[in-house]
């Protein structure tokens, strides 16, 4: 967790203080000593977030030819579980260190800040459909962006990233059984609702793009989509740091 804070709090606003030192310093021509800085604990507000719900995900054109006679053209369907653990500096946290941003970068202030806890998977595939197919797995976000517009009670995001996906899947009917270990990317598009104050509510869908994979009759698989829907709570608590 100290990471996390040190990752959304220090880096962001310690950065912030290493630009305005910079820019005093150059429009002074004199050599000033250096004074130590005396560092004060301060209070920090943030918010643990945790979101989970169900998730539809479409292997899309796995199959679109005909396999021992049977015409199949139907991509499958898998379910499983949609996740979101992050750590939040809310807009009123950020505020409080607008005077330390920059001249002109105020406005990197005025949203809010989310991690994510690392090493937990985004997507998880959990999918039984009583021997006809199986799906086990999960995929990560390795490395990725967004942001987010308009009001707290109707909010569009963006997300887009690199991710990696480990995925076991079986289909009993046409005998399909493949291993898919990929990075890829993937972009993601969502509208979230404020219910309450700690109570979110989102929808959204996403699209991956993997390195190509071979599965039956030597066809390259290399496509998922995901629809899903998830119900967030925010659990707020402080912690001090120096800056």
């Amino acid at each position: 967790m100290r990471h996390l804070l040190l990752s959304i709090i220090i880096l962001l606003i310690s950065t912030f203080s290493v630009f305005s030192q910079q820019n005093a310093s150059s429009q002074s021509n004199e050599q000033i000593p250096e004074k130590e800085s005396d560092n004060k604990k301060q209070e920090i507000d943030l918010l643990f977030n945790i979101g989970a719900g169900p998730a539809e995900m479409r292997l899309v054109d796995f199959y679109t030819d005909s396999i021992d006679g049977i015409n199949n053209d139907t991509d499958p369907i898998l379910r499983g579980i949609e996740l979101n653990l992050s750590v939040e500096a809310p807009k009123e946290t950020l505020l409080k260190f607008k005077d330390k941003a920059p001249k002109g970068y105020e406005w990197l202030l005025d949203g809010e800040i989310s991690v994510r806890v690392p090493h937990i998977p985004e997507t998880i595939f959990i999918h039984n459909d009583e021997g006809k197919k199986e799906a086990y797995g999960a995929t990560w976000t390795v490395l990725g962006i967004g942001i987010g517009f308009g009001p707290s009670f109707l909010n569009i995001n963006f997300h887009g990233g690199f991710i990696g996906t480990l995925l076991h899947y079986r289909d009993y009917e046409f005998d399909q059984n493949i291993g898919f270990i990929r990075p890829g990317v993937d972009g993601t598009v969502s509208l979230s609702s404020k219910l309450f104050r700690f109570f979110k509510f989102e929808v959204g869908t996403k699209g991956a793009l993997y390195l190509p994979t071979r599965v039956y009759n030597d066809r390259e698989f290399y496509k998922i989509r995901t629809n899903y829907a998830m119900f967030h709570v925010k659990i707020p608590f402080s912690t001090e740091v120096e800056i």
